[in-house]
């Protein structure tokens, strides 16, 4: 199984279980430090990848749409419901282009809105190569 030029990690992370958030730089504007402990992630290669597109807001990029492979997305949902509250990195090619709290646990399709149009037209292309 080849994987992707261009990867994608879903890794929850969440910080240590304190009333102090370092990551919250606006709590501690002088912290120059931040401490996460990551929990859970999963690769996914082109196999498991059923499609991805721009997303198209009446001529207005809005972000990325990626489709998986139904028998591909179990574990995906596992990790994100068990994450559900904590902060989500979407990694490409090791660099982390979008970070947020998720909201609800991710199925076979899911939408990244915080990526630069760059970013995601990479990915795309990336999965198109194979």
């Amino acid at each position: 199984m080849r994987l992707l030029n261009y990867f994608i990690i879903l890794a929850t992370s969440t910080m240590l279980m304190s009333p102090v958030s370092f990551a919250d730089t606006t709590k501690h504007p002088h912290a120059s430090i931040v401490f996460q402990v990551v929990q859970d992630q999963m690769n996914i290669d082109n196999s498991m990848i059923k499609d991805a597109s721009l997303i198209d807001n009446n001529g207005t990029y809005g972000g990325l749409k990626i489709i998986l492979n139904t028998s591909d997305s179990k574990e995906l949902t596992q990790i994100t419901k068990a994450g559900v509250g904590k902060i989500a990195n979407l990694v490409i090619n090791n660099k982390i282009v979008t970070s947020a709290t998720l909201r609800s646990s991710l199925q076979h399709q899911f939408l990244v809105l915080d990526i630069t149009k760059e970013d995601a037209q990479a990915f795309i292309d990336s999965v198109k190569k194979s």
